[in-house]
C-alpha cells in the first residue's frame, strides 16, 4: 500500500511539474507569412515572440502538416542572437521531431534571458498541392487550380495573446487572387500583389490539439505543366586520356495536371494551339536544359530512337549552353515522358589539378548535383561517377540537399567495380553511386550559383595507368593478333608443301 502511494505521489508530481513548464511559457505574439512561389512550394515563416521562458530547455512547436511527407526544409532562427554581435550563442537553434505530438521540440538550452524572438521557417514541398480537378473535359480548359489546406487558428501547447496570418501568391501570372473554400470569410485582400491577411487578429488562443481546429481550402489558378521527375540517373564518365568528361541522364516525366477525359487527337490539339499562337497550355511541348558551357556532341533519344526535333544554343557571353528539346508528341496530364539526353565538355572545367608526386597526380572533380530544366520537380535522383582504371578516391563529399534530423533523406554514397570495354586488368574502374530518395526539391533551386549543390571528389591518379598501361595492353594484344595469324599462315604453307 505504502508503495503505491509513493507512486501515485510521483506520478501527480510529474504531472504538476509538467503543466508547471507548459503553462510557464506563453507567446505574446505570433505571426503568421505563408507565401506561395514559383519553385512549386509553400514558405511558411512563423516569427513567435515568446516570454516567461524561466529555466525551460524545450519550446515545443506543433506542425500541420506530416513532418516526414510534406515538409522539405526547417530551420528555427534565433533573432537576438542574429541581431546583437556580442551575443556568444548561435542564431541557428538546433531542434528534434516528436513523432507521437508531430511537433518539433527546440533546445533552448543555455538561453538566459526571459523573452526569446525566433522565426520558424519551414519549406513544404509540391506534394502539399492538389489539383482541385482530375480530369478535364477538353484541351480547352487550360485554366485549373491548386489547392491546400491551413488552419483557421494555429496549433499551440501554449497560450497565444495575439495571432495574425498573411498570405502571399508571387507567381508571375495574369492573376495574383487567391480564392478560398465556400462561404470563407476570414481573409481579406491586403493590395493588387496578391496579399492576404485575417480581417482580425485573433486574441487569447489557449492550448489545442488537431481535432480542435477547423481547416480552410486556399485555392489559386495556374495555366502550365506541372513536371515531376520521379526517376532521374545521371551517369558521368571521365577520361583523362582523351581529356573529355561525358554526362549521360535518363529522366521519367510526369505531367501531374488533369487529364484529358476524352481519347487525344493530334488535329484538336493543333487546332488548340493555332487558337492559342502556338501556345500547348498544360501539355509539355517543348523545354530547355541548361547545359555547362563548351558542350559538343549532343544527343537526345527516347524508346523509339534517336530524336532530331532538338537545337543547341551556345552563349559566348553567358556561362552557359542551352539544349531546346522537343518531344514527339505533347505530354498531358498523368502521361509520363522517358527519354535520354547526353552530351560530352572538356574534363578541365570540372577536374581540377592539385599536386604531383612520384608519377602521381592528384585532382579535385568538382560536379554540379544536375543541370536540366528549369520548374521541374525531382522525386529521386542517382548520380554515378566513373573513375578511370586504376584511381585512388581520396574524398567525396556529397551535398544534403535535404538535411531535416530524424529523416532518411540523406545522400547514399556507395562504391562499385565497373567494367569498361578493354578493361581486363586488376585494377577495375570506380563507380561512385549517389543516391537521393523523395527530396521533392525544384531544379530552380539546384541550380542557384553559390548554393550548396555540388559533389567534390578528390582522387588521385597513376601517370602510367591512367595514360599508358591501357594502350600498351592493347597495342600488345594486336601485335600477338598479328603475329599468330602470321604464324597460322606460315605453318599452312609449309603444309601444303
Amino acid at each position: 500500500m505504502m508503495i503505491c502511494n509513493s507512486i501515485t505521489a510521483f506520478m501527480l508530481l510529474l504531472v504538476v511539474q509538467f503543466s508547471h513548464f507548459i503553462k510557464a511559457i506563453n507567446i505574446d505574439f505570433f505571426n503568421q507569412l505563408i507565401e506561395i512561389n514559383e519553385n512549386r512550394l509553400l514558405i511558411d515563416r512563423n516569427n513567435l515572440l515568446i516570454s516567461d521562458l524561466n529555466d525551460a530547455t524545450i519550446f515545443k512547436f506543433k506542425l500541420q502538416y506530416d513532418y516526414n511527407e510534406f515538409i522539405s526544409d526547417l530551420v528555427v532562427i534565433d533573432n537576438l542572437a542574429k541581431s546583437n554581435e556580442n551575443q556568444k550563442r548561435n542564431n541557428i537553434l538546433p531542434y528534434s521531431y516528436d513523432s507521437s505530438t508531430n511537433s518539433i521540440d527546440v533546445d533552448i538550452t543555455g538561453i538566459d534571458i526571459a523573452e526569446l524572438d525566433i522565426d520558424i521557417v519551414i519549406q513544404y514541398s509540391s506534394k502539399l498541392l492538389k489539383t482541385e480537378n482530375q480530369v478535364i473535359s477538353s484541351l480547352a480548359d487550360d485554366i485549373q487550380s491548386l489547392y491546400f489546406p491551413i488552419n483557421k487558428t494555429p496549433l499551440t501547447n501554449y497560450h497565444i495573446d495575439k495571432f495574425e496570418r498573411t498570405l502571399v501568391k508571387s507567381l508571375v501570372d495574369d492573376s495574383k487572387a487567391l480564392r478560398f473554400s465556400d462561404q470563407e470569410t476570414t481573409f481579406i485582400s491586403l493590395n493588387d500583389n496578391g496579399e492576404y491577411i485575417n480581417k482580425l487578429p485573433i486574441a487569447d488562443v489557449e492550448p489545442n490539439s488537431e481535432e480542435q481546429i477547423d481547416t480552410v481550402n486556399v485555392y489559386f489558378d495556374f495555366n502550365k505543366p506541372l513536371l515531376t521527375v520521379t526517376k532521374a540517373i545521371r551517369n558521368v564518365y571521365l577520361s583523362h586520356w582523351s581529356n573529355t568528361i561525358q554526362f549521360d541522364e535518363h529522366y521519367i516525366i510526369e505531367n501531374d495536371v488533369p487529364k484529358l477525359a476524352k481519347t487525344f487527337k493530334r488535329k484538336e490539339y493543333m487546332g488548340y494551339q493555332s487558337m492559342k499562337h502556338g501556345g500547348s497550355g498544360l501539355a509539355l511541348s517543348q523545354f530547355e536544359a541548361v547545359l555547362p558551357k563548351g558542350s559538343f556532341d549532343h544527343y537526345y533519344r527516347d524508346d523509339l530512337g534517336m530524336i532530331t526535333t532538338m537545337r543547341v544554343l551556345h552563349h559566348p557571353r553567358a556561362n552557359f549552353d542551352t539544349f531546346a528539346l522537343k518531344p514527339r508528341y505533347p505530354v498531358l496530364g498523368s502521361w509520363n515522358y522517358i527519354f535520354n539526353i547526353g552530351w560530352y565538355n572538356k574534363l578541365e572545367q570540372f577536374s581540377h589539378f592539385l599536386s604531383s608526386s612520384n608519377g602521381n597526380q592528384e585532382f579535385l572533380l568538382e560536379l554540379p548535383v544536375l543541370n536540366g530544366a528549369s520548374d521541374l520537380i525531382y522525386q529521386n535522383m542517382t548520380i554515378n561517377v566513373i573513375l578511370p582504371e586504376g584511381v585512388k578516391i581520396k574524398s567525396i563529399y556529397a551535398p544534403d540537399l535535404n538535411s531535416l534530423p530524424g529523416t532518411d533523406k540523406n545522400p547514399k554514397v556507395e562504391f562499385n567495380k565497373f567494367e569498361n570495354l578493354f578493361d581486363y586488368s586488376d585494377d577495375k574502374s570506380t563507380e561512385i553511386k549517389i543516391t537521393y530518395s523523395d527530396v521533392n526539391i525544384n531544379s530552380n533551386l539546384l541550380k542557384i550559383e553559390n548554393s550548396d549543390n555540388k559533389i567534390f571528389v578528390k582522387y588521385e591518379i597513376n601517370n602510367f595507368k591512367v595514360y599508358y598501361e591501357k594502350v600498351l595492353r592493347l597495342a600488345l594484344w594486336i601485335f600477338l593478333t598479328l603475329i599468330s595469324v602470321y604464324l597460322l599462315g606460315a605453318i599452312n604453307d609449309n603444309l601444303k608443301k
